[in-house]
């Protein structure tokens, strides 16, 4: 009962840590600004669009994409980050009609996931164009095959399960384990290391084809292969196959020439050791958190933990020759170290990389993140009954319990490849706050970018009946908050256009709020309309 005391113990102290409310830098990049900003009504046409974002992309396998009302798109050339500033993407435009545009974009951010959407802009000061069933369908076209992400996810958890098992074949054979299990930790280790540099390799492919949304076909195209390269997921993935390579060969030699664990085995196990969890880091959710350096150790740490246990009890549960009282006790007491690094090192990561913790179950990431916690309590629980039972009876009742721990992290390791596809934040859409209001004969139309907290443009159209011949005096603006006993926040918007006036605020406060304008005629008649607001933190 000591034992399973204390895996409780553990579990409940890693779902505690992981209760704590924080705020921090995160993962995935977001649209924050885009000229023409979103919803915009331009007089002329935009001589380039750019888009502005909170970190850092790559462009390799990015586009910027502009299409017209009527869904022709219209050929612009490849995109660019800024000479200074690699958050932000530019590309030219030619010469526009007057008409309403849908631009889609797609770039890759730092932690190697692609960010997506789509902005809107009028050129010309005709009535605005309902261009939603275009936005629904070229997005429709950028996105990702479903047999290519099907695959991703079979691959990434393939290459989970071969560093796992490298891990443990490196710990068992560099702890000095007996002669006799050599050889077959031998074959293991080259087998692991084998499929982890085709598992990064597949990897490489898949996700170059995932990125650019192209089908099964892409994968094994050059260009996808160049592309991704040049991303830092896609170095990553060159330095992990490299190392499967090193270590399946050190192996095979090993196991040919004399069965000993040489130096060049040594040198090659260590490596794996140190640099394959780290890649997994840097290009993963860590690499784009801040401080980046704490996530990364925390989370290269995780992995390493969490991986050299469940590999160890893959190679406790198959093989008779490791499953004796001096090597179970010797794991054992590594498992028992390696449990404690993985609940702290996790819980650090957690609290660093993810946006709002005492939220996180109303993000898939956390619900995910929930399941994982599930299936490692099990696993510890497992882990408690393995120690009874061997301090009961010796080896002779451990393999059920250890094949039944070792299933319970194989779901540890499908729900991290479904982990790492998930945004640690709260990702809103980037697109303003747009509404039509109706009073009489006149319809307002209000845009209100980015819908957030901090500094907003809002633009006010009136369509009157009789177009820009009857024009309004001037428009009016105030901001109420529904939730909280504020002064309301009065604007005077400018008059940038017949009927369209802009205005800039600072919403102070997220939650519910209400827009009011007031249209002044020219002979002084004021109407009011007045339409409820959303702001997103």
């Amino acid at each position: 009962m000591r034992h399973v005391r204390r895996a409780a113990v553990a579990f409940v102290a890693l779902v505690s840590m992981l209760t704590f409310s924080t705020s921090a830098v995160f993962a995935h990049a977001v649209l924050d600004n885009s000229v023409p900003a979103s919803g915009a009504t331009l007089v002329d046409a935009p001589p380039q669009i750019v888009l502005d974002f909170d970190e850092p992309v790559e462009t390799s396998l990015g586009f910027i994409r502009l299409f017209g009302s009527d869904a022709t798109r219209v050929p612009l050339p490849s995109i660019a980050r800024d000479a200074s500033d690699k958050s932000i993407v530019r590309v030219d435009v030619p010469t526009l009609d007057d008409d309403t545009y849908v631009v889609t974009y797609r770039v890759v951010s730092v932690d190697g996931h692609p960010v997506d959407g789509a902005i809107t802009f009028q050129v010309g000061e005709g009535a605005p164009i309902d261009v939603t069933s275009v936005v629904a369908d070229v997005l429709g076209d950028d996105g990702t095959d479903a047999v290519v992400s099907a695959l991703t996810r079979v691959v990434r958890l393939a290459g989970y399960l071969a560093l796992a098992l490298v891990l443990a074949t490196g710990l068992f054979l560099l702890g000095g384990v007996r002669k006799a299990a050599t050889p077959w930790l031998l074959r293991v280790g080259a087998a692991a290391g084998g499929v982890m540099a085709l598992a990064a390799l597949g990897l490489l492919g898949l996700q170059g084809a995932g990125l650019v949304g192209g089908g099964v076909g892409s994968v094994l195209r050059w260009s996808t292969f160049s592309d991704i390269g040049d991303t830092r997921v896609g170095h990553a993935l060159l330095v992990r196959a490299g190392v499967g390579v090193l270590v399946a060969g050190a192996a095979i030699v090993a196991l040919r020439r004399s069965r000993e664990v040489g130096s060049i085995l040594r040198f090659a196990l260590v490596t794996a050791f140190v640099v394959v969890p780290l890649s997994y880091a840097f290009a993963g959710h860590p690499g784009a958190a801040s401080p980046m350096a704490l996530a990364v150790a925390a989370s290269t740490i995780h992995v390493l933990a969490i991986g050299t246990w469940f590999g160890g009890l893959i190679v406790l549960a198959t093989s008779t020759q490791l499953r004796e009282p001096v090597t179970v006790k010797w794991f054992s007491q590594w498992a028992a170290a390696l449990v404690g690094v993985a609940v702290v090192s996790g819980a650090a990561q957690s609290l660093i990389i993810v946006e709002d913790v005492g939220g996180i179950l109303d993000i898939t990431y956390g619900k995910t993140l929930a399941g994982k916690l599930v299936f490692v309590g099990v696993m510890l629980l497992g882990a408690a009954v393995v120690r009874r039972r061997f301090l009961d009876s010796g080896t002779q009742r451990l393999r059920p319990v250890l094949i039944g721990e070792a299933v319970a992290g194989l779901l540890v390791l499908s729900v991290t490849s479904g982990l790492v596809t998930e945004t640690p934040r709260s990702v809103e859409s980037a697109a303003p706050f747009a509404t039509s209001l109706v009073q009489g004969d006149t319809i307002v139309n209000v845009t209100v970018s980015p819908a957030r907290v901090g500094n907003v443009e809002m633009h006010v159209i009136i369509s009157k009946p009789g177009g820009s011949l009857d024009p309004a005096a001037t428009a009016r603006v105030r901001f109420s908050s529904v939730e909280r006993d504020v002064p309301a926040i009065a604007v005077e918007p400018a008059e940038v256009g017949p009927n369209h006036f802009v205005a800039t605020a600072q919403i102070p406060y997220a939650g519910e709020w209400r827009i009011d304008v007031v249209i002044v005629e020219a002979d002084g008649k004021e109407s009011l309309v007045t339409t409820p607001f959303t702001v997103r933190p």
